[in-house]
């Protein structure tokens, strides 16, 4: 929670008594003004005796009426420090999000280059084993000696493993990137 909401303003305990007087003050008016008099001609007179009273009581009044304007105030203040704190963290997300858009493309070109490198491998390796298919098939051992056979399909072997070792490398390098 920050701090704009641990600042609650309330009222003052003597706030409250002044308020419990001038109810009661109000009370103990209609009770005298019921019994000391007894029409309605008598009760005006009665009420303009007390003209201190209706002076104070307006007093209190416009007295309410600023330290209500005073709260209003206070609270506005909160709200515009937490509209401003709610900015602050939009603006965050908003950098977040697109640090993870970002990342993410980024992840996505990084497949998408394994995924060919993959396949050109597999390419690779399936033009060698047709090369070797077709040596095999072909009868270019003709006028050769065994040694020579040998010598002939163990380079071919070798290509096949160099291929294979590449790929594995590159595929390796890929996921290093990563």
């Amino acid at each position: 929670m920050s701090d704009v909401q641990t600042k609650k303003s309330a009222m003052p305990g003597w706030t409250w008594l002044i308020l419990v007087l001038v109810v009661l003050a109000h009370g103990a008016w209609w009770w005298l003004a019921g019994a000391v008099t007894s029409g309605v001609d008598e009760a005006g007179a009665l009420g303009d005796r007390f003209g201190f009273l209706t002076s104070l009581l307006s007093g209190l009044a416009f007295w309410g009426l600023i330290v209500t304007m005073v709260m209003q105030r206070q609270e506005l203040a909160m709200q515009r420090e937490e509209l401003t704190l709610q900015r602050e963290e939009m603006s965050e997300s908003r950098a977040e999000l697109a640090k993870a858009a970002e990342a993410q493309a980024e992840l996505a070109a990084a497949t998408r280059e394994a995924t060919q490198v993959a396949r050109d491998a597999s390419v690779l390796d399936a033009h060698v084993q047709n090369l070797i298919t077709h040596t095999y098939n072909k009868d270019i051992f003709q006028g050769t000696n065994a040694e020579e056979r040998i010598s002939l399909v163990e380079s071919k072997s070798a290509v096949v493993l160099l291929v294979r070792k590449l790929s594995l490398e590159n595929s390796q390098h890929d996921g290093v990137k990563q």
